[in-house]
């Protein structure tokens, strides 16, 4: 349950860090943690707050659920690599196009300062960028770009799925 609670904020914290959130981002969170088995006071405002109620409102009561349920604030790095994860886990669904994912994870890369680990994202980007806007010739399989994605995402996933929100293995 920890762990679940611990990724949930991560990726809340991701939106946040980037000033990507919204409040029903927040309200999502609150109702994640519910469903997890977390009670708090402030919590429990928190989910009963509507969607267009001032931002500032989600961020105090974000803040007191932090507190009162003893949850760290992850860092940057901590919330881009659970988002990674997050997208990882979408590639192998393959709900959505996989080119865009691939392209959100190199992006992520580049605010992290590109760390070696993510290079496999940004040759995989090269490739998705030569198979949409190189000539026939030079163009690399589809089929194969797509395996190598979704193989390289399962990879990712397996390798960092139990990096804790501190970094240390779990």
């Amino acid at each position: 349950m920890m762990k679940q609670v611990i990724e949930e904020s991560s990726l809340l914290f991701y939106k946040i860090f980037n000033k990507l959130v919204t409040a029903k981002d927040y309200l999502d969170w609150s109702y994640r943690l519910i469903e997890a088995g977390l009670e708090s006071i402030s919590l429990y405002k928190l989910s009963s707050m509507k969607e267009d109620e001032s931002i500032f409102l989600f961020d105090e009561y974000l803040s007191k659920t932090l507190s009162e349920l003893d949850i760290l604030i992850p860092t940057i790095e901590e919330a881009a690599h659970t988002y990674i994860r997050f997208l990882c886990k979408e590639i192998i669904k393959n709900n959505q196009n996989n080119f865009d994912l691939v392209k959100q994870i190199c992006k992520i890369s580049y605010t992290l300062d590109y760390p070696i680990e993510l290079s496999v994202w940004l040759r995989l980007d090269d490739q998705i960028d030569s198979f949409i806007y190189d000539d026939d010739f030079y163009k690399p399989d589809e089929t194969e770009l797509l395996e190598t994605i979704i193989h390289e995402a399962k990879h990712y996933i397996m390798k960092y799925e139990n990096v804790g929100c501190n970094g240390n293995r779990n």
